[in-house]
């Protein structure tokens, strides 16, 4: 059997979709793609991209998600399947060696001053892509929770602390926004600042974006963004699972509004609006490392663990 390898384009969506869909039913992650993430992918000229084909068919895909913008260490987080036909035949070396020489080019253009290091996330029950990471020398790095409240009873409606104001997102405030929650994650690990393009491609511009589901809290003394929700629809998990998520993509509080119950209240909100709007599950993720105590204050908003997952890094 003859692989052949090339970069993902276009026409290549709905092979990948069901190359996608078939490595989802027997790898169980809870993750379920949809158009809307090939149509992100598809919108980023920095992020790098592998196919491999046995004649006419996708058998393989991996993405490289390269970030322009990073100071230190150049992570660079690798993302792949094998369809499981043709799983245990070496193709998953194969395409983690590509993805990190895809890596490296991109790594040579934008920022080659830098430590390269790439990475990649393994699932809880995927013990063939553990071994396959710790095979090529990956040790662990990072850990992290999916975690899901269920919106089948009555969520509490906490108050603001005095002196912020709810506000809905609009084009207007989409730049402040940005700058916003790159200032509220610049010391989380492995965080690099969103540039306007990148902002646009996975962001607010991404086709799952849902505005309606963002919410933001206004600081009324100095005019500044507090906090905000922003939320993603997953038209794909509700096909799968026939229950309709939601997914905050990001959640962020400015360091001098946190530990004052503004997350929980602002997320108690999320939820309750939610719940209206006919969503049956709310689903975000966590760093378990995460300083901020953010871990706990989705467990008080009803958020427990659904999944977990271990970052694997190539430290050379």
């Amino acid at each position: 059997m003859t692989i052949t390898w090339r970069k993902l384009i276009a026409d290549d969506a709905e092979q990948w979709l069901d190359l996608r869909a078939d490595a989802e039913a027997v790898d169980k992650t809870g993750e379920h793609t949809g158009p809307e993430q090939f149509a992100e992918l598809m919108a980023d000229p920095t992020t790098g991209t592998v196919g491999g084909f046995d004649g006419d068919l996708l058998v393989a895909e991996g993405v490289a998600w390269f970030k322009t913008g990073k100071t230190e260490v150049n992570g660079v987080p690798l993302d792949g399947h094998v369809r499981p036909s043709h799983r245990r035949r070496g193709i998953g070396r194969e395409l983690l060696d590509r993805l990190v020489l895809v890596a490296e080019e991109l790594h040579a253009v934008h920022c080659p001053h830098l430590r390269l290091e790439p990475r990649s996330s393994s699932h809880e029950g995927n013990p063939g892509h553990t071994a396959l990471l710790v095979n090529a020398g990956y040790v662990p790095v990072r850990w992290f929770f999916d975690m899901r409240a269920e919106l089948d009873g009555q969520t509490p409606d906490l108050p603001f602390p005095p002196g912020l104001t709810v506000e809905r997102y609009t084009p207007a405030i989409d730049d402040e926004l940005r700058r916003t929650h790159n200032d509220c994650f610049a010391e989380h690990w492995g965080n690099t600042p969103s540039d306007p393009a990148y902002w646009t491609a996975h962001y607010t511009g991404n086709p799952a974006y849902a505005p309606d589901r963002t919410v933001v809290l206004r600081d009324d003394a100095t005019g500044e963004i507090a906090a905000y929700v922003m939320g993603y629809d997953s038209p794909a998990h509700t096909a799968a699972t026939g229950l309709r998520d939601l997914w905050l993509g990001q959640v962020g509080t400015r360091k001098a509004w946190r530990g004052r119950g503004v997350a929980t209240a602002l997320l108690a909100q999320v939820l309750r609006e939610s719940r209206a709007a006919g969503y049956d599950t709310v689903t975000l993720a966590v760093d378990t490392g995460n300083s901020t105590g953010a871990l706990g204050v989705y467990e008080r908003c009803g958020f427990s663990v659904v999944e977990r997952w271990t970052t694997y890094a190539l430290i050379r």
